[in-house]
């Protein structure tokens, strides 16, 4: 059938979890679905546990890579492998509502759209959040797609609607004529550069308003894409994430003005680093975080970014200020102290 749906979940060392993604996708009440799990050389009982899993349904197939190579391969082998015409991501700790699949293929098929979106739940210790990006079905043409990302590019943290490649449908036959893919290279943000990649491709993109996909918020050590990584690492993995931006940005803007817009996506999702960095040192006390903190806010990208831009509303001043005093000390201050207020006022 021509809306039928390939679920592909790459998984490493996710055995105590992934049997909850695989029964919310067995529960699915769109029944013509396949379910392609990779196993990137998992060191736990992964492969016996979703070797069980697969002897409950036929139309759930299994592989095993002779060697870990990352999220990015994972997904990749699944595209490949893929029967069908639509695409859906899950990860192995998350799980989709019984109507996700059926809801999003009937919306692409009804707007004749490209990818199709939904509104999310994220979930934080037990803690339950409505993630919404829009209040009603919502069909965006070209044009809103590229505003849309655009404002992404200054305010990276605020719309995040396609940061994951997870909860969403993609059409295999844009991702092979275009050769779309997830990098390689990249250990982290590799969702951001697949989307950008797709969206710069597309005409319509069809949001619908139920919460259909649940992601599971945590520090998890055994995440395929887990990797803090050096300061470096992190910059050079940000640049070549944002490379597609020149396809939004590249007409009638002079390439000093699209390398502004960059830096100003890279120094957004830095100022998030940062935040988490922070964070992660006050719960596991381990100084390598306030190393990477402090390499961050001494870089030139970093330092460019918070000087050609003001803060917004809603976002940290001190920690601007104290970036621009370039003491990177003051810059793991102010960070202690915009967590210790967001974990008072938010719950962060």
């Amino acid at each position: 059938m021509a809306d039928s749906v390939s679920v592909i979940i790459p998984a490493y060392n996710c055995a105590s979890s992934i049997i909850v993604a695989v029964r919310s996708v067995l529960s699915q009440s769109k029944k013509n679905w396949e379910l392609i799990i990779v196993d990137d050389h998992s060191t736990d009982k992964t492969w016996e546990v979703i070797s069980e899993l697969a002897k409950l349904d036929g139309r759930i197939k299994i592989i095993k890579t002779k060697m870990g190579k990352g999220a990015s391969a994972a997904r990749n082998t699944g595209i490949k492998l893929a029967s069908f015409e639509y695409i859906f991501f899950l990860d192995s700790d998350d799980k989709i509502h019984r109507d996700c699949l059926m809801l999003l293929s009937n919306a692409l098929v009804e707007h004749q759209a490209d990818i199709a979106v939904s509104n999310q739940v994220h979930i934080k210790k037990a803690v339950r959040k409505d993630v919404v990006f829009f209040l009603e079905n919502t069909l965006l043409d070209k044009r809103q797609i590229d505003e849309y990302i655009q404002y992404y590019s200054y305010a990276p943290y605020s719309r995040y609607m396609f940061v994951h490649c997870w909860g969403r449908i993609y059409l295999k036959s844009i991702i092979e004529k275009a050769g779309i893919e997830f990098n390689h290279e990249l250990s982290q943000f590799e969702d951001v550069n697949f989307n950008l990649q797709y969206l710069s491709t597309i005409s319509k993109c069809v949001v619908v308003k139920e919460k259909l996909y649940e992601y599971v918020v945590g520090d998890n050590q055994n995440s395929m894409s887990f990797k803090t990584g050096s300061c470096g690492n992190i910059v050079n993995a940000l640049w070549l994430a944002f490379k597609p931006l020149d396809s939004f940005f590249g007409v009638g803007l002079s390439g000093d003005a699209v390398r502004k817009v960059k830096i100003n996506a890279i120094g957004g999702m830095l100022m998030v680093i940062i935040l988490r960095l922070c964070r992660n040192f006050m719960h596991t006390f381990e100084f390598k975080n306030i190393k990477i903190i402090l390499d961050i806010s001494s870089s030139a990208v970093f330092l460019d970014f918070v000087n050609q831009r003001k803060p917004l509303k809603g976002e940290s001043k001190i920690l601007y200020w104290s970036s621009r005093s370039k003491i990177p000390a003051c810059v793991v201050i102010a960070g202690m102290i915009r967590v210790l207020y967001l974990k008072v006022r938010h719950g962060y």
